[in-house]
């Protein structure tokens, strides 16, 4: 449940949906629209990478992903709140 609170704050932060910090149900309807393509409850991909412990990986790293742009691979982004 913590993971998917973390994912569903971090959509809330870069998504255009008005939301107020700390709201979990909208949080939740947000990351709705995201979990149609991730994962944040177990290491299983599907048309993106799964979101189990993100934070402080590199973008496009995942090696069990192989589907990540050309551009996320050498964005040399490292998952944090602050980029999230």
């Amino acid at each position: 449940m913590r993971k998917i609170l973390m994912v569903s704050a971090i959509l809330a932060m870069t998504t255009a949906v008005p939301v107020m910090a700390g709201d979990i149900d909208a949080g939740e309807k947000v990351f709705r629209k995201c979990k149609a393509c991730h994962v944040v409850d177990a290491e299983k991909n599907k048309t993106g990478p799964h979101l189990v412990n993100i934070m402080g990986r590199t973008a496009g790293s995942l090696e069990s992903f192989k589907k990540y742009s050309k551009a996320m691979k050498e964005s040399g982004i490292v998952w944090s709140e602050e980029t999230l």
